[in-house]
């Protein structure tokens, strides 16, 4: 019971110690499974006294030396008035810039002994953006790097690895830092976003030689020339130590500097190589003077949308990099349409796109600058069809006795086209009508029955391309005193028969004359051949004579 007792109290008693380490104002260990690399990334985290308040903070990442390699991820703090040294040491990491007080975060990523030359990779410092975005009230534009000797050479590294990453932190300084910058693109990256640069060394330094840094100087001597310059601070002494001691003290320090090269450009002197200079602002104050500017991505220009006829059309490019950038490419891809039609040059800024069909395309336009940094466009091709139209005239309504019909037809070209060939066919309707002339573009249709019929023109144009449109013709029973008309051979000749107005179902018992018209001059009837209808409810018939001539159809109605 005793032995539980003591447990009990000595866990109370270390409780308020462990919630302590990761209080705001207080440095502790963190591991996250590293996202760009493998393994886990570990790191110390400093969250300044006011984190927990609404104002979003910046973030300097830190990138330890060789010495800090071995042993566990408290080491990282282990050289002397390097950042995470002062934050292990009650620093209260509070800054003020233009009237304006700020309160850094810190991360502090382990380099465990291994990795290419033993230098340090990119991706802890990828792994510390990510984590303090998901983690941290972290202004994303007030993001920091600086590393000393080892993390000097990572943090030249990183600011030269790519556009989009440098374009990920607000300012860089390198202390002491071994020479790792990426000399291919370096001029491009940094100019590409514009970043501040201030790097620190001693002259006298015999573990990392100045020249680590004087090559730098000498790189960046880009052309076009980079805005904003790097600033370089070389004391004149110091060794390998004094070039953190002296860049990462937290007040405003006057030392002896070497003014020839204070700052970048051959031609600035301040008096001598041997002057004092006062570090105000310090680190900390110029980290703040700068925010993240966005990349500035050239402006991409596909011309105005057009329409055209097939098969091919020409597109104008051209694109506007941010001063002093230069465009230096261009690329024509298709991004949607009908077909796959073949871009004669998808290199050069006006190219000619060639096996266009009818329908819609969206080509787009992507230009790079010579900092890498690109732009889009997009541009909408409508391919019109280029077959001709066709016109085949207005609907017609006729009524018997009227069988014929004139089709009054067109047709009109495209792109300066001719037609050269009408063809009129019967598309639907009652048979034994005739078209007089099926191949002009007016013709006259003989023959016509009671129903409807459909006639499409079709026109060819000089190329062989063709349009087509139909007609519709209704026509209707002749109309008078007597209800329709239904057709009937009598004496072997077609002859129409009027139906009644007042009785057209057949329901009545009484009887009507037979009224006979011939639809053709010649046809003869015999008006004495006593044709008439008898009506008897429910059962008619037609009658000759008295005699049952047609059957009914079962349903009340004759058949004729």
């Amino acid at each position: 019971m005793k032995k539980n007792l003591l447990l009990t109290g000595l866990f109370l008693l270390l409780l308020p110690m462990l919630c302590f380490t990761q209080m705001a104002g207080r440095q502790y260990a963190q591991s996250m499974a590293s996202i760009y690399g493998s393994g886990n990334t570990d790191f110390l985290v400093f969250k300044p006294a006011d984190s927990a308040s609404a104002t979003k903070h910046p973030l300097i990442i830190f990138l330890h030396g060789a010495g800090e390699v071995s042993g566990d991820v408290y080491n990282v703090a282990g050289a002397t008035s390097s950042i995470p040294y002062y934050c292990a040491n009650n620093a209260s990491m509070r800054f003020t810039y233009n009237g304006t007080t700020y309160s850094f975060y810190v991360l502090s990523p382990k380099k465990y002994p291994g990795g290419p030359n033993g230098s340090w990779d990119t991706y802890p410092v990828k792994d510390m953006i990510a984590w303090a975005k998901a983690n941290l009230n972290v202004d994303t534009n007030r993001i920091y790097l600086t590393g000393l000797s080892l993390g000097g050479g990572g943090t030249w590294n990183f600011s030269t690895e790519s556009v989009f990453w440098t374009g990920q932190i607000a300012a860089a300084a390198p202390v002491c830092g071994l020479q790792e910058t990426n000399d291919g693109v370096a001029c491009s990256v940094v100019n590409g976003t514009h970043l501040p640069i201030w790097a620190f060394h001693c002259k006298d330094d015999n573990v990392v030689g100045v020249g680590a840094t004087q090559h730098a100087k000498y790189l960046f001597n880009c052309t076009p020339a980079l805005n904003p310059d790097i600033r370089y601070t070389f004391y004149v002494s110091g060794g390998h130590s004094g070039a953190w001691e002296n860049g990462y003290d937290t007040g405003h320090i006057t030392r002896l500097v070497d003014s020839t090269t204070d700052f970048s450009g051959n031609s600035v002197s301040h008096g001598g190589s041997s002057v004092n200079f006062t570090a105000n602002p310090n680190l900390y104050e110029w980290f703040l003077s700068h925010s993240r500017v966005p990349a500035n991505n050239p402006a991409a220009n596909a011309g105005s949308d057009q329409s055209v006829y097939p098969s091919s059309v020409t597109l104008t490019g051209s694109g506007t990099a941010v001063s002093p950038a230069t465009i230096s490419s261009y690329a024509w891809t298709k991004v949607s349409g009908p077909n796959t039609p073949a871009i004669t040059n998808a290199s050069a800024a006006t190219t000619t796109v060639t096996g266009l069909i009818t329908g819609l395309y969206v080509f787009r336009l992507m230009v790079t600058d010579n900092n890498g940094l690109t732009g889009t466009d997009d541009i909408q091709v409508t391919v019109l069809s280029a077959n001709p139209s066709a016109n085949a005239g207005a609907d017609q309504v006729i009524t018997l006795p009227t069988t014929t019909a004139t089709l009054s037809g067109s047709g009109t070209g495209v792109n300066g086209a001719t037609i050269s060939n009408y063809a009129w066919v019967k598309s639907s309707g009652p048979a034994g009508d005739t078209l007089t002339s099926p191949a002009s573009a007016t013709t006259t249709v003989t023959g016509l029955q009671q129903g409807t019929y459909v006639y499409t023109l079709t026109v060819t144009d000089n190329h062989g391309l063709a349009g087509s449109d139909s007609v519709i013709i209704v026509v209707n029973a002749a109309s008078g005193n007597y209800y329709g008309l239904d057709s009937l051979q009598i004496m072997g000749r077609n002859v129409l028969v009027k139906r009644p107005t007042e009785d057209p179902a057949y329901t009545s018992v009484k009887k009507y004359p037979l009224i006979i018209e011939i639809p053709q001059q010649n046809e003869y009837a015999d008006s004495s051949a006593g044709v008439s209808r008898m009506f008897n409810s429910g059962t008619p018939k037609l009658l000759k004579n008295g005699v049952n001539v047609y059957p009914n159809d079962g349903n009340g109605h004759p058949i004729y």
